[in-house]
């Protein structure tokens, strides 16, 4: 056995605790912890003062039984001895609850709740984030491949963390409590209790005074959990510096592009003060989390100001670009025929083809003609946008599987942005609605054979049919 053992265990079963040895030697607690937990090593003259209080011999206390050693390899042995461990680590979390006060116990069950709590939420968390991680690298693998992938990894995890959390929960557990709470009957150390003695037991008339140590008296578990925080900020503070950065870089460019518009009225320039706020407000973000993962220290007064002062030119920003819209127009420029000129769709005729856009068609506008094999479509939008169109399938109740043709406008970005910084610049906000259904196109002739047309509007009936 290891001197550091030794010492533990002659210390306890003379019922002293490390406040008293180090009392006796003249040394503080932190040295007589630092002992026993092997971090150090007492000189000589503390080694034979340590004998005489315990009244063993030099020899004994510091030496290693070479017999010791052979026993302990005996694997009989060792069996025996881990299950005296246990026995011995449940006996005495039992004494040692039963021998707190009401007080100590919900503080003790409260504390024990809040870490299992802690490590649930955390394998939670961290499950979650690396199976989405491996899923988002590995999405190109099949989804039955994909799916027991994640589902091994899930069963990893969990299983990880139920030993990771086991083992962390006994350490704190011991460090917490066990090896903090001694009881011993002298009533020579009352002078010395920390907390309360407890009321007298009925199997002994003696007062069973609980010692505790004063360095982890405090809430000194609530400080591990709250470090536990810390490091879970930081991970999630590498995770948000990326998209902190990227948005910067991103308002940054809009506040450029926004300053060539502030002579188009006021609108524009509250969004330009708003974006001034957005990246004094990233930017603090960015202060923040530089400041969490390199433990700097937070100059809180001058962030707050920050913050109050980014706040501030977004609310105002925003207050402006709203209040100067009381004087601009709804229009709807296609209900004053600015409609672009017509364009052909064609489409393929096959014997499963639903065209919902020909559904509701009035008959003034449809041409028929044994000629057509096809589908031709004339429309036009608003701007002389594309029209487009894409395809999906509908299966019915018979597992029939219709092929479903629909129209949509494809907008030029460039274009659309031009034209609404125009309107904006003439006060005007135009809707461009040309139907209630969201269709933004006119359908002006249809070109269809009569046999064709039968046959789609019996595809829709059929695959729509209540």
């Amino acid at each position: 056995m290891k001197f550091c053992d030794k010492l533990q265990k002659i210390r306890k079963e003379n019922n002293v605790t490390q406040e008293q040895l180090a009392d006796k030697l003249n040394v503080s607690r932190q040295a007589v912890s630092k002992w026993e937990s092997g971090t150090a090593y007492p000189d000589t003259e503390k080694l034979i003062q340590i004998s005489k209080i315990f009244n063993t011999s030099l020899d004994e206390l510091i030496n290693d039984s070479k017999d010791n050693n052979k026993v302990v390899n005996n694997k009989k042995f060792n069996f025996m001895e881990t299950f005296n461990i246990i026995f011995d680590f449940i006996n005495k979390s039992v004494n040692m609850f039963w021998s707190m006060t009401f007080g100590e116990k919900l503080k003790f069950l409260f504390e024990m709740a809040i870490l299992v709590l802690a490590i649930i939420a955390a394998a939670i968390i961290s499950k979650d984030v690396i199976v989405d991680i491996i899923r988002r690298i590995f999405s190109f693998m099949p989804s039955n491949i994909l799916r027991f992938i994640t589902s091994t990894i899930d069963t990893l995890i969990y299983t990880l963390w139920i030993i990771l959390g086991c083992i962390i929960f006994v350490r704190v557990f011991k460090t917490r409590y066990l090896d903090y709470y001694i009881v011993i009957s002298d009533d020579s150390v009352k002078e010395k209790v920390i907390e309360e003695p407890i009321k007298e037991l009925k199997e002994r008339k003696e007062y069973k005074i609980v010692i505790r140590d004063p360095e982890h008296s405090s809430f000194n578990l609530l400080k591990k959990i709250g470090n536990v925080f810390i490091f879970c900020l930081k991970i999630l503070g590498i995770f948000l510096a990326l998209p902190a950065v990227m948005t910067f870089i991103f308002l940054m460019i809009l506040f450029v592009i926004s300053l060539g518009y502030l002579f188009y009225g006021l609108f524009f320039n509250g969004i330009t003060l708003a974006l001034l706020g957005m990246i004094a407000f990233t930017l603090l973000v960015i202060w923040f989390i530089y400041n969490l993962l390199f433990n700097q220290k937070n100059a809180y007064q001058r962030m707050f100001m920050v913050f109050i002062i980014s706040i501030s030119l977004i609310g105002i920003g925003f207050g402006l670009s709203f209040a100067s819209l009381r004087n601009f127009e709804i229009v709807n420029d296609s209900e004053n025929g600015a409609l672009g000129e017509g364009q052909i769709v064609t489409i393929s005729m096959q014997d499963n083809l639903i065209v919902p856009g020909l559904v509701n068609v009035s008959e003034d506008k449809i041409v028929t003609s044994d000629e057509y094999e096809d589908i031709k479509i004339e429309a036009r939008t608003i701007n002389n946008f594309k029209i487009d169109t894409y395809v999906y399938h509908h299966y019915d109740e018979d597992n029939y599987n219709y092929k479903i043709v629909d129209m949509y406008t494809n907008y030029d970005s460039i274009k659309s942005f031009n034209k609404v910084l125009d309107d904006f610049k003439n006060k005007k906000i135009n809707t461009y609605i040309l139907h209630d259904d969201g269709d933004n196109y006119v359908i002006d002739k249809v070109y269809i054979s009569s046999d064709n047309l039968t046959q789609i509007k019996e595809n829709y009936e059929n695959a729509f049919e209540e």
